[in-house]
């Protein structure tokens, strides 16, 4: 990893926190946690707290950020697409839209694995499920 990444994973940590949500580092190109503590109690939006871990020992972590939580009109709603292993993310996703129509434009992460996570404020707390929606798609809100 160049310091080029170090630098833009501390600033997009910065910029989410500065946005109001929660972030926390999980171990570089992984989703688990980089902290042996309870990650739900690290997450913050602090912005000395989360220059003091990206620019420390977690400066090549990537960043998870807490869903679930109060924001100014709801609750953050992460939709994980999942096309790792051959899941069919992608194609469940259009499948849904076809039935049901087309989600609305919003903040969307390409993953590491060619998926996508679509950010969205629900407008009171859901649960979390994995490929309910349809194969290789995963809902996370609170405690996901």
């Amino acid at each position: 990893m160049d310091n080029t990444t170090i630098v833009d994973n501390q600033r997009t940590a910065l910029g989410l926190a500065e946005l109001g949500f929660d972030v926390f580092p999980l171990l570089p190109n992984q989703k688990t946690p980089a902290l042996d503590r309870n990650w739900k109690d690290v997450a913050t939006r602090d912005a000395g707290k989360v220059m003091k871990l990206w620019g420390g020992s977690y400066r090549a972590c990537n960043i998870g950020i807490r869903t679930g939580l109060p924001l100014q009109n709801g609750v953050l709603v992460v939709i994980d697409i999942d096309i790792k292993d051959g899941k069919p993310g992608l194609q469940s996703i259009a499948e849904l839209e076809d039935q049901l129509g087309t989600l609305p434009p919003t903040t969307t992460f390409s993953t590491a694995s060619g998926g996508e996570h679509r950010y969205f404020v629900a407008p009171w707390p859901l649960g979390n499920s994995n490929s309910k929606l349809g194969p290789g798609v995963d809902v996370k809100c609170v405690g996901g």
